[in-house]
């Protein structure tokens, strides 16, 4: 079990690891769900002389329920159920008029596809019905939404 503390002083020192990040002029992977577009503004301003790039990937709930399930038998850490869903409910796919990305890139699905995932998430009732706990191995698990990565300029 990990104390509110210890999750607060491990998420300072990654901030702090980030902000040291943009002052080296490096290629970086950002590997973060970045569920929401303020907190993701606000890293990706860390990098604001970068070329951004972002890897969108969005799956439906039958493929994250089995990769979850996969996960499960190499690592025992979870995530919630409510707070997978919380996630889902909150995401905001990137968009090039954010002015944040040089480039949006869709893994999986393309933007159509990943666009109607992302509203069944937003409508379906459903999930807040659903009892149990998805397994993953961590919130920035590739099964869940999210985008990757930054590389500066060359």
């Amino acid at each position: 079990v990990v104390s509110t503390q210890s999750t607060g002083l491990c998420s300072d020192i990654a901030a702090e690891q980030l902000k040291l990040a943009g002052t080296k002029s490096r290629n970086y992977i950002v590997d973060q769900t970045n569920v929401y577009a303020a907190p993701r503004r606000q890293k990706l301003r860390i990098f604001e002389n970068y070329k951004a790039i972002a890897a969108v990937l969005v799956v439906t709930d039958t493929e994250l329920i089995k990769r979850c399930k996969e996960r499960e038998q190499v690592s025992p850490k979870h995530i919630p159920l409510p707070a997978v869903d919380e996630m889902k409910k909150n995401f905001t796919l990137p968009h090039e008029d954010e002015g944040l990305f040089s480039e949006i890139r869709y893994v999986e699905q393309n933007r159509t596809v990943a666009e109607a995932i992302m509203s069944s998430y937003k409508t379906s009732r459903e999930m807040n019905n659903k009892p149990g706990i998805l397994r993953a191995g961590s919130v920035a698990s590739p099964s869940l939404p999210g985008l990757g990565f930054r590389a500066p300029y060359q």
